[in-house]
C-alpha cells in the first residue's frame, strides 16, 4: 500500500509492505525508500547469519558488501577477510542464505575448495549438499 504521509517510511502492517510517502506520484522516491528499507533488512539478517558462522571458524569478517551478482551467490577475499553477499540471496529460504554465508566463511580458513574445505563444513552443517542443491535448482 502506497500512503500518503509528510514523513517517508516504510511498514509491515499485517499482510501488507506499507509505503509512506510525501509524494504518492514520485515513483523513484517510492523505489528509492522500498530499496533503503529492503537493504537495510537484507543486512541485518546477513549481519545476523554471519556472526553466528563467525563463532564456528573463529574468524572474524572485516568487511561485509552487498551488491547484485549476476553469476555468484557471494565471495570471499580470505586475505583482508572481505565478504560480498548477493542481495538477490534474500529471496532465498535461511537454510540456503546460511550455507552461502558458512561457505564464504570458510573460505577465511581454506582459501579454496580442497576437500578439507568440504569436510569442514560437513563436519558444521551435514546437510550442506542439499542447500546447496536448493539454490541451484531455484537460482536467479
Amino acid at each position: 500500500k502506497v500512503i500518503k504521509s509528510r514523513k517517508n517510511s516504510v511498514e509491515i502492517e499485517g499482510e501488507y509492505f506499507c509505503l509512506y510517502v510525501n509524494d504518492t506520484e514520485d515513483f523513484k522516491l517510492k523505489k528509492m525508500i522500498a530499496e533503503k528499507w529492503f537493504m537495510e533488512k537484507t543486512k541485518s539478517l546477513f549481519l545476523q547469519i554471519i556472526e553466528k558462522y563467525e563463532k564456528i571458524v573463529k574468524k572474524q569478517v572485516t568487511k561485509l558488501r552487498l551488491k547484485k551478482m549476476k553469476t555468484r551467490w557471494g565471495s570471499c577475499n580470505h586475505v583482508k577477510g572481505y565478504v560480498n553477499l548477493n542481495t538477490e540471496l534474500i529471496k532465498k529460504r535461511k537454510e540456503c542464505i546460511e550455507y552461502v554465508v558458512f561457505h564464504e566463511l570458510t573460505h577465511l580458513i581454506y582459501p579454496n575448495h580442497s576437500n578439507e574445505f568440504y569436510n569442514y563444513i560437513g563436519s558444521y552443517m551435514p546437510d550442506w549438499e542439499k542447500r546447496k542443491n536448493l539454490l541451484k535448482n531455484n537460482s536467479f
